[in-house]
C-alpha cells in the first residue's frame, strides 16, 4: 500500500532534484575498538544488524564506550534517516531506516550514515523514496565495488539527488504512512487475541 501510494503521488518525477548536502547534516558515526571499553561512559548504539530495509532491528542493542565530545556529536534525534555504508550484495548497500527515538540516548557506529534533514524534507518521504527505484538506482550507481563489496562513504550520501515536492504533499503522504502503521498494529493485536483465544479452546 505504501509503495503503490508513492508512485501514484510522486511517481511522475515533476520536481527539481535537489543534492542531499543541500537539504541535510550528513556525517559518519563512531568506529569500533577495544580501547572503547576503557572509557567510562557507555552508551547504546545502533550497528549494521540494527538496519533493515525500511524498519529498525531493536531486540539485541550493544553498549559502546565513548567520550563526552563523541556524544554530543553522535547523538541520534527521532527522525534520522540511517543508511548502510558496506555490503557485500548490491540488493543490500544503502538500505535504510529512519530512527524512532526509542532508546534515548543512543548513538551510531560507522558503518552507519546518519542524515538528518531540515525543515524542508519529511524523513519517511525520504525513507520512501531511497527504497524506491529511483533511489535504490542511484545508491547502487555510487556504491564502490571493491573486492565484491559495496561501500557508500558520507561523500557519496550527500551526492545522493531527491525530487522536492512541496511540504504539504509530503505530509499528506507522510500521514497515509502512519494511518497504515495504525491498521498493521491493530491487525497484528486482534492476531494476537485469536491466537490466545485458539489455545484456550484447542489446548
Amino acid at each position: 500500500l505504501v509503495k503503490s501510494r508513492f508512485v501514484e503521488m510522486f511517481g511522475d518525477g515533476q520536481w527539481k532534484r535537489t543534492a542531499l548536502s543541500e537539504v541535510a547534516d550528513i556525517q559518519g558515526g563512531l568506529t569500533k575498538s577495544g580501547k572503547r571499553d576503557l572509557l567510562p561512559l557507555k552508551l547504546p548504539y545502533l550497528r549494521v544488524a540494527n538496519v533493515l530495509r525500511g524498519t529498525l532491528y531493536l531486540d539485541e542493542v550493544l553498549e559502546i564506550g565513548l567520550t563526552a565530545a563523541e556524544c554530543e556529536k553522535n547523538l541520534l534525534v527521532e527522525g534520522d534517516l540511517l543508511f548502510v555504508e558496506g555490503n557485500g550484495s548490491a540488493d543490500q548497500i544503502g538500505r535504510c531506516a529512519v530512527w524512532d527515538g526509542s532508546i534515548a540516548p543512543c548513538v551510531h557506529q560507522n558503518h552507519l550514515i546518519r542524515v538528518r534533514f531540515d525543515e524542508r524534507v519529511l524523513p519517511v518521504y525520504a525513507l520512501a523514496y531511497f527504497n524506491a527505484h529511483d533511489g535504490r538506482e542511484q545508491i547502487v550507481a555510487r556504491a564502490v565495488n571493491t573486492s565484491g563489496l559495496f561501500t557508500l562513504s558520507t561523500g557519496k550520501v550527500k551526492a545522493l539527488q531527491m525530487p522536492l515536492p512541496p511540504l504539504p504533499l509530503q505530509q499528506k503522504f507522510a500521514d497515509f504512512v502512519n494511518n497504515v502503521d495504525k491498521s498493521r498494529f491493530n491487525l497484528l493485536k486482534a492476531y494476537g487475541s485469536i491466537i490466545a483465544l485458539f489455545r484456550v479452546l484447542f489446548p
